[in-house]
């Protein structure tokens, strides 16, 4: 009992002693692996020797014939190291067993301590020749670690606050980086149906969100711009932001459209954009804007080559009046809102990260995009993306598309429609569904600029703006043609 209770005193007074070490000094250097991470003075050596990482005041230490006193040796295992050196270890005295055996010192039976809220199993070595503790300790991603650290007999408590900041910094990865990802971490709230402040400055906007729980309280103003404005017939894109490349982030901006024709246009936020240096232009990763029928638009492009993710709004919009536009992008999720209210929440995207921008595709002269009071927030790395595979029909050329989707579709305004081989007006006239006739559609693509064009039963295309809908249209799977 005594040797126990001589153990708690030597750990707590490690410990204590570290926060005056910290306030004293900042002369520490880090040790940083796939699998684990510590703190050590700066002065001190450090060896890797397989999977075990030793660190010592004195180098002389590492080679075969050490000084008789004046040192302090440190051990650490890692995860590897531990599967390596307790490969049969079922309980924490196994683990103290395996590893001092190896080390040939005996040790006092180990015992569970708390300290600063931590928990660690310790033992003190018993021993005439040195002097030292070890510690098996749990790390923040639940894996396990081990520390030994020694001296000759009468040398350790010289060491005493050096072992400490070892100990104490010991986990899978360093407390400032623990403390970032988790401030970091979504907060698992959901989004609010508005955002009263959405015209306000960007700050009011972020706090409202964060105190919602929809963000994390964490992250930086990227950049801001005022006063953007395309004009004219033909494809505009601006690059905002000096190319900042950001993954996570609030993008937002007021948006005011001009039509100029009766072709389909587009006045867009763009974001996660790459430089592509053989075409020597920028790939939009990402469209979020209006289209000139008044809907808003959500186009996510994960390849050039492919159809992309397209989300229209179930609401349409005045042309006349300017609209603002908040998007956000977390954790491979995006969410807009359109003047406060929520318009599309958590949908699936890539995790990429890329630039911004101001675009315009348009198809007459008078055509006008003006863009105020732009600014983009920078929401860090957030948690790590899902791995798992999708397992959405349609994701794969040549899936067949699911027919037990009921979508019916019949031409607008008693007009006839063109039925194309494909979804685009690139492609050829197959004939025609006329006014009062109707067709059952069993998938959809896009086509320019993020259009919707419905596949017909029969293998038709027509385009989404031209017809009606009734039914589940929009739960029909995508085709790849």
């Amino acid at each position: 009992m005594r040797a126990v209770q001589r153990l708690l005193a030597v750990v707590i007074l490690l410990i204590l002693m570290t926060t005056f070490t910290a306030l004293a000094q900042n002369d520490t250097e880090s040790y940083e692996s796939n699998e684990m991470a510590f703190l050590y003075p700066a002065d001190w050596y450090i060896q890797e020797s397989g999977a075990v990482v030793l660190v010592s005041n004195d180098e002389r230490v590492f080679g075969n014939r050490p000084p008789n006193s004046g040192w302090v040796l440190a051990a650490l295992l890692g995860p590897a190291g531990m599967e390596q050196f307790a490969p049969r270890a079922r309980s924490e005295e196994d683990y103290f067993d395996d590893i001092l055996t190896i080390f040939e010192l005996d040790y006092t039976r180990p015992e569970e301590v708390e300290i600063s809220g931590r928990a660690y199993w310790a033992a003190e070595l018993d021993s005439r020749r040195y002097e030292g503790a070890a510690f098996l300790v749990t790390f923040s991603n639940a894996e396990i670690g081990f520390l030994l650290a020694f001296s000759p007999a009468g040398d350790f408590g010289d060491f005493g606050a050096d072992v400490a900041l070892i100990l104490d910094s010991f986990d899978s990865e360093l407390q400032a980086q623990r403390d970032e990802s988790d401030e970091c971490a979504d907060p698992g709230g959901d989004f609010p149906a508005r955002v009263r402040s959405f015209d306000e400055d960007y700050s009011d906007v972020m706090a409202e969100l964060v105190d919602a729980e929809a963000l994390p309280d964490c992250g930086e103003l990227a950049f801001e711009e005022d006063n953007l404005l395309h004009e004219g017939d033909g494809n505009f894109y601006d690059v905002l932001g000096d190319e900042i490349e950001l993954t996570n982030y609030v993008y937002a901006g007021e948006l005011t459209f001009t039509s100029g024709s009766d072709e389909l246009e587009l006045c867009s936020l763009t974001s996660r954009s790459v430089f592509d240096s053989d075409t020597d232009s920028y790939t939009r990763f990402m469209d979020v804007g209006l289209i000139n029928t008044g809907f808003v638009l959500l186009l996510e492009r994960f390849d050039p080559e492919e159809d992309a993710i397209i989300e229209i709004s179930e609401q349409d919009y005045d042309l006349d009046d300017p609209h603002h536009f908040i998007v956000i992008v977390f954790n491979g999720e995006a969410t807009v809102y359109v003047d406060g209210r929520l318009v599309f929440e958590r949908v699936e995207v890539e995790e990429r990260a890329g630039t911004f921008g101001f675009a315009m595709i348009s198809a007459g002269r008078r055509a006008e995009c003006e863009a105020n009071n732009i600014w983009a927030f920078d929401l860090g790395e957030g948690a790590a993306p899902s791995d798992e595979p999708s397992d959405e029909p349609g994701d794969e050329p040549g899936d067949e598309p699911v027919t037990d989707v009921e979508c019916v579709v019949r031409p607008l305004n008693n007009s006839s429609v063109n039925i194309r081989s494909g979804p685009g007006t690139e492609f050829s006239v197959e004939g025609t569904l006329s006014a009062g006739d109707e067709a059952r559609a069993v998938g959809q693509a896009s086509g320019a600029l993020g259009a919707i064009w419905w596949n017909l039963e029969d293998g038709g295309w027509v385009r989404f703006d031209l017809v009606e809908e009734e039914g589940d249209c929009d739960q029909l799977p995508t085709i790849n043609p």
